[in-house]
């Protein structure tokens, strides 16, 4: 068989042509983070901490804002969740990957999405909470302690996610310039948020009518999901109230140095050990005592083991 021949000068000739181009372009002022365009029918966009690679266009063209201002709100998300957990980070930018059949989650770079997580399936709003949520995920899996007591259930690990993607808006919303976002995200954020918001207080309303069924429990009736989401409620009422920066102290509450202070977990964390972990963790942030309040909810408290977690947590903290 003949082989073709290449012509080595016009390929020479084409990347000048190229190199060029793209001088050009950066002579003539074009956006860093304009999208890009590398596959027919996708569309790839980058800001400076966060990106969404080889998105269907029909992604971004069901929004109402334009794909650099998205990552702009991205950038934030990123900034914001590692704001909470101290600066520590799994990872130095947030990489969106695109797989049709999943909603949300997390991957070891950043984050997925699915169609069912496009603008075209919530009123033209990108899922902020589910992409802080995501991101979320990862950041808190950093701590070993963390990842020790919490997973595999629902109880924490799914409820600090809720709490981050929260945590974020709360601080843009604090911010006096809402860290210059674009009028339209912020008004895309209200809106993501606000439905968000309603929906953990009716899954709160529905825990106590149901009698405060506390469960980690995923069989069965399985109030394990809901018994996290009456957690969420709960932590946004104690944010409003008391500041929602401090949830960066219950953070370091989990830290890896933490752990070797501790024996309880190594046999196994129960359910009433990691209950009990988190509420003395939470007063300790907070300089609250919040156990009657867990207690009127039906959280399960060990009050021994609480003496001895709130004091080294304090100690460690302060």
């Amino acid at each position: 068989m003949k082989r073709k021949k290449i012509s080595y000068f016009k390929f020479f000739a084409l990347s000048i042509t190229i190199i060029i181009l793209i001088f050009m372009a950066g002579c003539s002022g074009a956006s860093p983070i304009s999208p890009i365009n590398l596959l027919p029918g996708f569309i790839t966009v980058e800001g400076d901490y966060s990106g969404f690679y080889n998105f269907p266009k029909e992604f971004f063209e069901s929004s109402t804002l334009a794909p650099e201002d998205v990552v702009k709100v991205t950038d934030r998300i990123y900034l914001l969740v590692k704001e909470l957990v101290g600066g520590d980070a799994p990872f130095s930018f947030a990489k969106g990957e695109y797989e049709e059949d999943v909603y949300g989650m997390s991957s070891p770079e950043g984050f997925v999405l699915g169609e069912f997580a496009s603008p075209a399936n919530n009123k033209g709003h990108h899922s902020w909470d589910v992409i802080a949520h995501e991101i979320g995920h990862s950041f808190w899996w950093w701590s070993n302690f963390f990842y020790t007591l919490a997973v595999p259930g629902p109880f924490l690990q799914e409820s600090t996610s809720v709490l981050t993607a929260q945590y974020v808006y709360e601080r843009i919303k604090q911010d006096p310039n809402n860290f210059n976002l674009p009028q339209d995200a912020i008004a895309s954020l209200d809106a993501v948020y606000t439905e968000e918001r309603e929906y953990q207080k009716s899954r709160y309303e529905q825990y106590i009518n149901l009698g405060k069924p506390y469960s980690q429990d995923e069989s069965g009736p399985n109030y394990a999901i809901l018994t996290s989401q009456a957690l969420n409620y709960k932590w946004f009422l104690i944010g409003d109230d008391y500041g929602w920066e401090k949830f960066q102290r219950f953070y370091k509450g989990f830290s890896t140095d933490l752990k070797d202070d501790f024996t309880f977990w190594q046999d196994g964390v129960s359910d009433i050990e990691e209950t009990t972990y988190m509420i003395a963790a939470l007063n300790v942030a907070f300089n609250q005592d919040f156990r009657q309040e867990f207690i009127e909810i039906n959280f399960p408290i060990d009050d021994d083991l609480y003496n001895e977690i709130h004091l080294v947590i304090l100690e460690y903290i302060d």
